[in-house]
């Protein structure tokens, strides 16, 4: 179990969702003893004890960020009010940005290639299954 002290400035932390998620899980950038992170309502910026004990999240991984707590910060107030979009930018986005400067979504990727593979997979079966 990662806990607390395992976390630094600048780590780009991916935790539970919420109970009323259940089939995702939640990008944020740890800096200052604060969580940065976005969701539909735009940037939030919370405590440690508001964002994992009192919403019951589990930290389940820890990317160490390459940004400074400067540069987070700046990256926030730059993106806090930007649009939420599922596809373009979400909380992967934002923490990617803010902790590595590259916005980016490695689990809508893969989504992507997994639903490619999928419907590739369907494509060969029916036409196996209509020249037959």
């Amino acid at each position: 179990m990662i806990n607390r002290q395992d976390i630094s400035d600048g780590d780009l932390v991916v935790l539970s969702a919420l109970k009323k998620q259940p089939f995702y899980g939640h990008a944020a950038v740890y800096s200052n003893g604060r969580f940065y992170h976005f969701n539909e309502s735009g940037g939030h910026c919370d405590s440690y004890d508001f964002f994992v004990n009192q919403q019951q999240r589990q930290i389940l991984r820890i990317e160490h960020g390459t940004k400074t707590p400067d540069e987070i910060q700046a990256y926030y107030d730059v993106n806090k009010h930007r649009r939420w979009q599922a596809l373009t930018y979400n909380c992967e986005h934002f923490a990617y940005g803010a902790a590595y400067g590259i916005e980016k979504s490695p689990t809508l990727r893969g989504y992507v290639a997994l639903t490619g593979m999928v419907g590739a997979l369907f494509i060969g079966l029916f036409v196996k299954f209509k020249t037959n």
